[in-house]
């Protein structure tokens, strides 16, 4: 955002400059996804190459596990990141409105950012008291206010702090718009809070779904296939015609074990998935719940 000529006068007096803003978030995770495709690709051609008995069945293992080693750390990686977010968004309500009291108590508005500061607002702490010390080195509020903005980098802060740094602009009632940016805040806030909480009923659906699917998946391969393999045998070898192919080929277990192992990773993919998009409306969250179901599915046909 542009800077009065003042504000920059006095940033350039103090030496000091705009933080430079890299995405470093979006960068570890674009070099977290490639690495963990790198590596999944490098241990599957790894595998194929050390073991060439490998049976036919594994490949589709591999294919799991590979996906679990590139999507886990990343994803993970992202759902604690905006885990402190969430957090920052959540305490940043409590913070403008002590600033806009302290101001309509009749502190000046630079003297209530010092003063908030020694309080305890969570996550948000390191940066309440950044903006303090930059009170302390004498540069603007708009230009504390602004890079508050850039520094939390969060929806939500974004539309607070440029209101507020608009109506310094402007000469507005700064009290007044911090305490009505911070209630807008908090109700935002609130909606999303209630909305997880509402769908988080549905998380819980999803992963005992995916659990009866897989344990229902075991227990037909245990119990039912072997039986219908026998039909199958006894019908081709009487002449029946009624083979597991076309040939008169009788159907392995194997075949069956792939067909239900498929039918588990596209279950615990496609719920996975769904299910992060209406509780978070994230794809990241829906691609962690994917992860789980997908590691589940992997060590119960492994184990079973």
């Amino acid at each position: 955002m542009p800077q009065t000529t003042l504000e920059r006068e006095t940033m350039e007096a103090l030496g000091l400059k705009q933080p430079l803003v890299i995405p470093w978030v979006s960068l570890v995770q674009w070099l977290g996804w490639a690495a963990g495709t790198g590596l999944a690709i490098l241990g599957a051609l790894t595998l194929a190459s050390l073991i060439p008995t490998i049976p036919q069945y594994r490949g589709i293992d591999i294919i799991s596990f590979a996906f679990l080693v590139a999507v886990g750390p990343t994803v993970t990686f992202d759902i604690i990141y905006h885990s402190r977010q969430r957090g920052r968004e959540e305490r940043l309500p409590d913070f403008l409105g002590d600033v806009a009291s302290l101001h309509k108590a009749g502190l000046t508005i630079q003297e209530s950012v010092i003063q908030a500061s020694k309080g305890d607002y969570g996550p948000l702490q390191p940066l309440v008291v950044q903006a303090a010390d930059q009170i302390r080195w004498n540069i603007p509020f708009l230009a504390v206010i602004d890079n508050f903005r850039i520094h939390l980098a969060s929806p939500i802060g974004d539309r607070a702090l440029t209101a507020i740094r608009e109506a310094g602009r402007t000469g507005g009632n700064l009290a007044e718009v911090m305490a009505l940016t911070a209630e807008n805040a908090r109700a935002f806030a609130e909606r999303r809070g209630d909305r997880r909480r509402s769908m988080g009923l549905y998380t819980i659906v999803l992963y005992v779904a995916g659990l009866v699917f897989i344990g229902i998946a075991l227990a037909m391969q245990a119990v039912f296939v072997p039986r219908m393999i026998e039909a199958f045998a006894a019908t081709a070898g009487s002449g029946g015609g009624f083979g597991g192919s076309v040939s008169g080929e009788v159907p392995k277990q194997t075949d069956f074990r792939n067909l239900f192992f498929v039918a588990a990773l596209v279950q615990a993919v496609g719920s996975g998935i769904v299910g992060g998009i209406m509780t978070e409306g994230r794809v990241r969250t829906g691609l962690l719940h994917a992860a789980v179901l997908v590691a589940v599915t992997l060590l119960g046909f492994q184990f079973a």
